[in-house]
């Protein structure tokens, strides 16, 4: 009973079947509309037996992604025993093929795995050779794959077979060999130019071929130790190349990431994401399907992108990007047409089963274009440039000169020191000034050029000028100084150092200019002044020259040196002894261990002592010049220090403790107040003392 019920659906099923195809003298038949098509996981006999066929209506089967299983039934009816191959320009990873004919069925295994072994059938796209006895015979496929499933169903006399597949290959091998040669160009241009932008547009020509190879079945073709898994994993490393290798140079030959910051901020997404892809595919539990599709979405960004930037750069004036813009349209429309036909949307037919080649070769040709087009703007850029170097280098000629004028030619001492203030460079000024040769300088400290007199706090400039130099900051700082000249005579500079640049590059430039004499001093009759200055040394240096500057208008120049260096010496003492509190002992020991300009700034810092002041008053006129310094000091036995200096004058061993001996003996009038914190100095302008 079983056995009639099957007979009978088989014989309704045989009478509502499809259309036929009639094999004749036709030498080639597009037999995929001709099909019909059932979806499920059904088995042969139940397929066989099923009413939910579906009719094709001439469309070639294309089903995108899916993960359905899909049965197609074709029957093909031939008046004598004949040849032909079956093509499918497709590939599923299972495929079962099922010839049914007087009730004989013989089962085909065209699977992926099956095609990898079978030697002498390898080809990058199924075919499958039949031959149909007299009659009609039944084909019914069944198809389960991960990756997207079109099968445009053709039939060849074994003759056409071959001349197609020569051809094919012949085509297939011209394209690879064109784009072989494009990449090859470009690598020439990226050896000879060193321009970023060819490498890797080399990168994004070789990934289109791996990607094609691939999902061509080429690779198959010319590669059979190529297993099933590494083939699928190779079509998903090609295009996430193809995307991550596409933005990249766009990115670069446009130069979003300078003049089009935004656009370079979505192109770096998108290759965050075509590089997230890439680690994925190389991965066999990311599943296939979800890997594909999602390559295929972030493909589909890149190529928006590069089409909108190109747009937007070739507005902006930058000439290239026309061409860019072109050759970029065309692997757009070439790709768009192809991702849509692997996904079902569109129907199967040559342009879109080859449409990204085309695309691709379209644009690699157009970008050879715009290559020229670059490398010529290049030139021209470059002609520009030299132009404008040469132009510059006359400039900075003139300027060199000009420096090398006003530098080498000025009677300022113009130098420049290291951290340590060793002396980098001179102008010839050292020698006009000073005596030395410059050469004669260089590499010296500049310290060893203070002139040092006898007697009196031997190291005073020396400490002064190294401690500015160590706290030297974006502030310049002045001192006057006497400078030995080669004859070992001192001259008075006025030197000023300076901090010029920023971390590496920074360095020291210095100016010493020599003390110049006022034009309208001997017009001077009378001066006075008062100034209160705080506890630095370098202040007490400064006032030093500021209130002996005009004694030569009635001093002579020795009588003025010894002036200077013996107020200097009681400011001094003001400061150290007076203010400051030092005794004789601490600034003894203090200078014996080398360390007294850092004892000196922590008395400084001290807040009982942080707030003295030193008041000086003086008055200059033909017949005397007088000073009064007075410090906040304690005071001093100042009757008994006297005696005590005018012992150490006898000591030529002592650097301090000497300074009121000798002021005593240069001043005619040198008296205290009873405290000792005050000073009054008068010297004749005819005296005779020292």
């Amino acid at each position: 009973m079983k056995g009639i019920l099957v007979a009978i659906c088989l014989f309704c099923a045989h009478s509502v079947f499809g259309r036929e195809i009639a094999l004749g003298t036709d030498e080639h038949l597009m037999a995929g509309g001709e099909a019909e098509e059932l979806r499920g996981p059904f088995t042969l006999d139940e397929a066989r037996v099923s009413t939910s066929w579906k009719d094709l209506n001439g469309k070639a089967p294309n089903y995108g992604f899916t993960r359905e299983v899909i049965w197609l039934r074709l029957q093909i009816h031939s008046d004598e025993q004949t040849e032909r191959i079956l093509y499918l320009d497709g590939w599923a990873d299972h495929l079962d093929i099922y010839t049914v004919h007087d009730g004989v069925t013989v089962y085909h295994d065209a699977g992926l795995k099956a095609r990898l072994t079978e030697e002498g059938k390898r080809f990058r796209r199924i075919f499958l050779p039949l031959v149909f006895d007299r009659g009609t015979t039944q084909i019914f496929f069944r198809m389960e794959s991960s990756d997207t499933m079109r099968f445009p169903l053709e039939i060849f006399t074994r003759a056409h077979f071959e001349r197609f597949r020569d051809t094919s290959i012949a085509l297939i091998s011209l394209y690879f060999g064109g784009m072989i040669v494009m990449a090859s160009y470009n690598l020439f241009l990226f050896a000879v130019t060193r321009d970023k932008s060819y490498s890797i547009y080399v990168l994004f020509v070789t990934s289109s071929l791996l990607y094609f190879a691939a999902q061509s079945g080429f690779i198959l073709q010319f590669f059979p130790f190529v297993g099933e898994v590494a083939l699928k994993r190779l079509n998903l490393i090609g295009s996430s190349l193809v995307a991550l290798t596409m933005t990249s140079f766009a990115s670069i030959f446009l130069g979003l990431k300078i003049g089009f910051p935004r656009m370079a901020l979505i192109m770096n997404v998108i290759r965050v994401a075509s590089a997230a892809l890439l680690v994925c595919s190389f991965f066999p539990a990311v599943p296939y399907g979800v890997c594909a599709v999602l390559i295929s979405y972030v493909a589909l960004a890149g190529l928006a992108m590069g089409v909108i930037s190109g747009l937007v750069v070739w507005k902006s004036g930058y000439s290239p990007a026309r061409y860019y813009l072109l050759a970029f349209t065309t692997l757009v429309a070439g790709a768009v047409v192809f991702i849509l036909g692997i996904q079902g949307v569109i129907g199967h037919n040559i342009l879109t089963a080859h449409s990204m080649q085309i695309g691709s070769a379209a644009e690699v040709t157009l970008f050879a274009i715009t290559l020229s087009d670059r490398i010529s703007l290049l030139n021209r850029t470059v002609d520009r440039q030299m132009k404008e170097l040469e132009s510059a280098h006359a400039l900075l000629a003139n300027s060199e000169k000009k420096y090398r004028t006003i530098v080498e030619d000025t009677t300022d001492v113009i130098f420049s020191l290291d951290a340590e203030g060793r002396i980098g460079t001179i102008n010839q000024a050292a020698r006009k000034m000073l005596g030395y040769w410059p050469s004669m300088l260089e590499g010296t400290l500049f310290e060893s050029l203070i002139f040092q007199r006898d007697g009196i706090s031997l190291e005073l400039g020396i400490a002064l000028f190294r401690q500015s130099l160590l706290t030297l900051g974006e502030e310049p700082f002045q001192l006057r100084l006497p400078l030995r000249s080669r004859s070992g005579e001192p001259v008075d500079f006025q030197v000023r150092v300076e901090k010029i640049g920023e971390g590496s590059h920074a360095f020291i430039l210095g100016k010493a200019s020599a003390a110049g004499e006022d034009v309208l001093l001997h017009f001077l009759e009378i001066e006075r002044g008062s100034y209160i200055i705080d506890n630095y040394l370098s202040t007490s240096e400064l006032l030093s020259h500021r209130i002996t500057r005009n004694l030569t208008r009635f001093f002579d120049d020795q009588a003025v040196a010894d002036i200077q260096l013996v107020l200097r010496e009681m400011l001094l003492n003001a400061i150290e002894h007076g203010n400051l509190e030092v005794d004789f002992d601490a600034k003894t020991a203090a200078q014996r261990d080398g360390d007294y300009l850092k004892f000196l700034q922590e008395r400084q810092n001290r807040s009982e002592f942080r707030g003295r002041r030193v008041r000086v008053d003086f008055g200059l006129n033909q017949d005397r010049v007088w000073y009064r310094i007075a410090d906040e000091g304690k005071g001093f036995d100042h009757a008994n220090a006297l005696r005590q200096a005018q012992k150490n004058l006898r000591d030529t061993q002592s650097t301090h403790g000497r300074g009121i001996g000798i002021a005593s003996r240069l001043f005619d009038i040198m008296q205290y107040n009873a405290k000792g914190n005050q000073v009054f100095l008068v010297k004749n302008v005819h005296s005779r003392r020292m």
